[in-house]
């Protein structure tokens, strides 16, 4: 529903170039000024829940109700970009120009070349304490500069703060959710409240708790933007956080331990009172020789980054490390560190570790940070344990249920063009579905990424035979009574699905995910949460084919997609996702909105590259954001697709009875 490329604005003064961001009450884009010859950013008011476009680009209405709600709303949407042109600040994004065309309002900003903060921690891994603090210094202050005229951001993260390339400089973008008090601190201006989950503190969660102005909102939210930038995890939401205290990962520095749970407490009043109290306190404290930060190795091409997780305490012990090259979860001994005077908690703490240590040595028990499976399934030469006996006795963790209600994500990932080559036809000979045509399909196009079905073959009635005759299966065809349904490898991981044979129900499936290199189990999960969509027709529930089309693990998170066999009208529309569980935690990390998947997908770069049709739901090739499963693009195709890949720029899509080539221009 966005503005097409090329269009313009003000009489020609402007030109949309592409969208830079979209979120529940706007569009950003990217666009030229064209007298000036100038690259600037243009937000567009755009509540997508209230209005619609026409072909004109001019905003559409609909209700008597939803004319009055967007009139107000963008009434407020001008007062709160007039508020922000008034700001002067280098740490503050500069609003130019504000004006009202199609039927709604724009305002014209700088255009930052650089990246987020969010986009650096995804792409380098987390920051140095130094680095981190630096960043959180500077955005403090712009912080203060803006309170100190009444006015607080509300929507204080890492995503919304630029580093500009030219000089590093953080500049604190989107005050989509401020407000401005007046001198009695009553709210005199605001747009729809929204939360950031992990950034947000409580009083964001309830409707009109805010009444009077006041900085600790902003002073959580600066806190928790450091925890992330320190760890590369986001914070607890703030839900969890009133019933418990906030905790933080290995090895993050002790010496802002206190700081930041002073800042991000339930309480307001128990915060600290300012921003800039809180940076100084940051600042001030000396850097703790106790603490050692996880920095992992930047990944480049494929190599999988080394990490070691040391233990901090000063005894002459050769202290047992963690070292997932490869995510071989091999371990190691560290160099010997030096003796030196420590304080007697160090003491306890060394000791401590110490014995947990012996008592992991003398129980052969490897650490669970990245897997439940214990270091007695190891293949060595001491201890040789085949595949089967360690699929059969480990324990498989339960995926917990989707949240079929998870709210829609925006992307900020540039929107890649879609420009179709070629769509052929399938003759009658070519509509039988092989493993000879997939073959001879995959040849043609040279792809490089697919979901190879002589790799990953439906293990159904009889299909034993063919899976056996393709290769030397390295698990037997039968688990605990379950059937191998497929499998599959990558560079560093093969995946066996198995589901129980039954004709009466679901069938649910249970993945194990073993080292390629060493035949190691790492990861054994049950998804029988997930057998059933969330609406469906009772009479029709032992109609219902449950499948998950395809897994990846990439950077400890599992992306896998799941739909039902079943018809649109029994599904409700509610079928056919892509899901993301963190594998340390165990926790979805998120889902897609429904009808993005029932073919495989790919994984290339930043994007999801997949697709969806089946009867009367829709049919299109589908990119999203990898990082939150958002729908960036759709392209329609005659019918449903059965598979896709890639080579190089191309994506390749084979639907039930057409071929296309389509070219992808990031």
């Amino acid at each position: 529903m966005q503005l097409k490329e090329g269009s313009e604005l003000q009489n020609g003064k402007y030109r949309i170039l592409r969208i830079l961001g979209q979120g529940g009450f706007g569009i950003t884009y990217l666009a030229e000024n064209i007298y000036f010859e100038k690259m600037v950013a243009i937000k567009e008011f755009f509540p997508k829940d209230f209005c619609g476009r026409d072909n004109t680009s001019h905003l559409t209405l609909g209700t008597q109700n939803n004319a009055e709600t967007i009139g107000k709303l963008k009434a407020r949407f001008l007062k709160e970009a007039r508020n922000i042109a008034k700001l002067d600040h280098p740490g503050i994004i500069k609003i130019h120009d504000i004006f009202e065309q199609n039927n709604t309002a724009y305002y014209v900003m700088d255009y930052i070349e650089g990246e987020n903060l969010n986009q650096m921690v995804k792409r380098d891994g987390p920051m140095s304490e130094e680095k981190a603090v630096g960043y959180i210094t500077k955005v403090g202050e712009a912080l203060e500069y803006i309170h100190s005229r009444q006015m607080t951001h509300f929507d204080v993260k890492p995503a919304n703060i630029m580093v500009r390339s030219a000089d590093n400089m953080p500049i604190l973008i989107d005050f989509g959710l401020s407000k401005q008090y007046d001198a009695q601190g009553d709210a005199t201006s605001t747009l729809m409240q929204g939360v950031s989950h992990g950034y947000s503190p409580i009083e964001l969660y309830n409707a009109g708790a805010i009444t009077s102005f006041s900085p600790q909102t902003d002073v959580y939210s600066l806190a928790a933007t450091l925890y992330y930038l320190i760890s590369n995890t986001i914070p607890p939401h703030a839900t969890v956080l009133i019933e418990e205290n906030i905790t933080f990962p290995i090895g993050f520095p002790m010496n802002l331990q206190k700081a930041l749970s002073k800042a991000m407490s339930s309480a307001r009043k128990n915060r600290y009172e300012s921003v800039s109290i809180f940076v100084s306190e940051i600042k001030t404290m000396e850097k703790s020789e106790d603490t050692q930060i996880i920095q992992p190795t930047p990944t480049h091409g494929n190599n999988t980054p080394k990490i070691e997780a040391k233990a901090n305490i000063r005894l002459n012990q050769k202290i047992e490390t963690l070292n997932l090259h490869n995510d071989g979860y091999e371990t190691k001994v560290s160099k010997d560190t030096n003796i030196k005077k420590t304080k007697s908690y160090s003491i306890i703490l060394g000791i401590t570790i110490i014995v947990v240590l012996l008592f992991i040595s003398f129980f052969n028990i490897e650490s669970t940070q990245d897997t439940e499976i214990s270091t007695n399934l190891v293949p060595t030469k001491e201890n040789i344990i085949s595949l089967e006996e360690q699929m059969n006795m480990s324990s498989p963790v339960i995926v917990e249920a989707p949240n079929y209600n998870t709210s829609n994500y925006y992307s900020s990932i540039p929107i890649p063009q879609i420009k179709k080559v070629n769509q052929k036809k399938l003759i009658e000979s070519e509509l039988i579905y092989s493993d000879e045509y997939i073959k001879e399909w995959i040849s043609r196009n040279a792809i490089e990424t697919y979901l190879p079905l002589f790799n990953a073959s439906p293990c159904r009635d009889d299909y034993s035979d063919i899976l056996e005759s393709l290769c030397d299966l390295p698990v037997p065809l039968v688990i605990n009574g379950q059937k191998l349904r497929f499998w599959k490898q990558d560079d560093q991981y093969n995946y066996f699905a198995y589901e129980t044979e039954s004709y009466s129900e679901p069938k649910p499936i249970r993945l194990f995910i073993t080292n390629k290199e060493n035949n190691k189990v790492l990861f054994d999960y049950k998804f029988d949460n997930y057998i059933y969509p969330p609406q469906f027709i009772e009479s029709n529930k032992n109609l219902i084919n449950f499948e998950i089309s395809n897994f990846t693990l990439q950077n400890k998170i599992l992306y896998f997609s799941f739909y039902h066999r079943t018809y649109a009208v029994c599904s409700h529309g509610m079928n056919g996702y892509i899901s993301a569980l963190e594998t340390e935690s165990n926790k979805i990390k998120w889902l897609s909105k429904s009808l993005v998947c029932n073919a495989n997908f790919i994984i290339d770069g930043d994007y999801i590259i997949t697709g969806y049709g089946f009867t009367d739901e829709p049919d299109f090739l589908y990119i999203l954001d990898k990082y939150n499963g958002s729908i960036i693009s759709q392209t329609p195709l005659a019918n449903g697709p059965e598979i896709i890949g890639i080579n190089k720029n191309h994506i390749f899509v084979r639907t039930y009875s057409y071929e296309y080539d389509f070219i992808i221009k990031k």
